[in-house]
C-alpha cells in the first residue's frame, strides 16, 4: 500500500515531487550588462525520483530594479527539467538575481527538503541605457550588417526573445527579410521587422 506524504512540515509550495535527490543551478545570460538589457536567467533541475509535469520553481527575493516576465519551462527529460526567465534590469541597482527554491519530499531521509539557487551577479559596464541606434539590415544566414542585400540572403534566421540561445524563439523569419537594427549585444542584434521585434546573431 502507498501511503499519502505527511502533512507535518508540508511546504506551501509542495507540488509532488519525491526522491532522493533534487538539485536547482542559475545562470545568467549575459552576465555583463547595461540597464535595459535583456538578461536570460536559466534554472536547470536535476533530480532523482519523480518530479510532476506542473511544477515550477519558486522565484524569491526579486529586486524591484528588474521587469521580471514570467518563467517558461524550455525543456525536460527523465531527470531534467529547465525553464527560462527574461529579466530587465532598470537600473544599476539590479545587481543580483533572484533566489530561486523547488521543494520536494526526499523518500530516503523521510522529510520535505528545498533545493536552492543563490542570487547570482550582474555586473554593469556602463550606467548609461543600453543603445537604440537604428541602422538597417537584411537578414541572411550570416551575422547581419549594413552591407548585406538581398541577394546574400540563403537561409532563414531564428528570432530570439533574448540575446541567448536558450531563450525561445518567437519568430522565423524568411531569407532576405530587411529589419531595422536597434542595439547590439555580445554578438547579438536586437532588430525589428513587421513580424516581432527580437534578438539574432
Amino acid at each position: 500500500n502507498v501511503k499519502p506524504l505527511p502533512e507535518d512540515g508540508k511546504p506551501a509550495d509542495f507540488t509532488g515531487a519525491v526522491g532522493r535527490r533534487f538539485d536547482l543551478k542559475q545562470t545568467l545570460t549575459p552576465d555583463h550588462v547595461r540597464p535595459g538589457d535583456l538578461v536570460t536567467a536559466t534554472y536547470e533541475l536535476t533530480f532523482n525520483g519523480y518530479c510532476p509535469s506542473n511544477i515550477w520553481p519558486s522565484v524569491q527575493r526579486l529586486s524591484k530594479e528588474f521587469k521580471a516576465y514570467e518563467p517558461k519551462e524550455v525543456s525536460r527529460t527523465a531527470n531534467k527539467v529547465t525553464w527560462t526567465q527574461v529579466l530587465v534590469p532598470r537600473t544599476v541597482a539590479a545587481t543580483n538575481s533572484a533566489l530561486v527554491a523547488f521543494s520536494y519530499y526526499n523518500s530516503f531521509v523521510g522529510r520535505y527538503e528545498t533545493a536552492q539557487a543563490r542570487p547570482q551577479k550582474l555586473v554593469f559596464i556602463s550606467a548609461e541605457a543600453a543603445s537604440t541606434q537604428n541602422t538597417s539590415v537584411t537578414v541572411t544566414g550570416e551575422t547581419p550588417t549594413a552591407a548585406k542585400t538581398e541577394a546574400d540572403a540563403k537561409a532563414p534566421i531564428q528570432l530570439h526573445f533574448a540575446p541567448s540561445d536558450q531563450s525561445p524563439v518567437i519568430a522565423t523569419l524568411p531569407p532576405g527579410t530587411t529589419l531595422t537594427e536597434l542595439a547590439r549585444q555580445n554578438g547579438w542584434r536586437r532588430v525589428s521587422t513587421p513580424k516581432a521585434v527580437g534578438w539574432c546573431k
